[in-house]
């Protein structure tokens, strides 16, 4: 199958699965959908495109070619009316912040180190995209403490690559690697 296709057939699926949530009791399915393509991006764009007028309507509909086969799945037109647009727009917002995002690349001072005996618990701060301070808090394991404790009082910027996860009000920087100084860090040997 080309991966047009399939990619119009995961859109299909995702819109589907919208359309049912927004039903019957379906906040959970809205949240959960991302393995039918719902995730925070495709619920933002589906909430700008809210009509202009405060009763109208945003109707979507599929036209499948007939030199391939009909998709695995029925197709009904979906029609989304004025009020589901701020239900996209806020379940956008809860998967923005409740998602773990994959790869993320924190950088940032350290501005508490709590020693432990694997390592060491790190808090960072950092920014959001809009320019938001976040802490993030990180263990980082016992080979990076030293470069951690520098960095902490010299007030030095970090980068540590993990898994950014919402933990309760918290951030946390799950499965970090190796902590790296963006800053040079002083070197007390090489002082007279």
């Amino acid at each position: 199958m080309p991966y047009s296709r399939k990619v119009t057939e995961m859109l299909a699926r995702g819109l589907s699965l919208v359309a049912n949530a927004l039903g019957k009791d379906g906040e959970e399915r809205l949240l959960q959908g991302a393995e039918h393509g719902v995730s925070s991006n495709f619920l933002s764009a589906l909430a700008q495109l809210h009509p202009v007028a405060e009763v109208g309507s945003l109707e979507l509909d599929f036209t499948w070619s007939r030199t391939r086969p009909p998709p695995a799945a029925t197709w009904q037109p979906i029609r989304f009316g004025a009020e589901s647009f701020a239900v996209f727009e806020s379940a956008s917002n809860w998967l923005r912040e409740h998602t773990p995002i994959d790869d993320f690349g924190l950088e940032g001072h350290i501005i508490s180190l709590t020693r432990d005996d694997q390592g060491a618990e790190i808090v960072v701060l950092s920014e959001t995209e809009d320019h938001k301070p976040m802490r993030v808090h990180v263990h980082v394991p016992a080979e990076d403490h030293e470069l951690a404790l520098r960095a902490y009082h010299e007030g030095g910027r970090v980068g540590i690559r993990g898994t950014l996860a919402r933990e309760g009000r918290s951030w946390r920087l799950k499965r970090p690697g190796p902590i790296r100084a963006l800053t040079a860090v002083r070197d007390d040997s090489s002082e007279l």
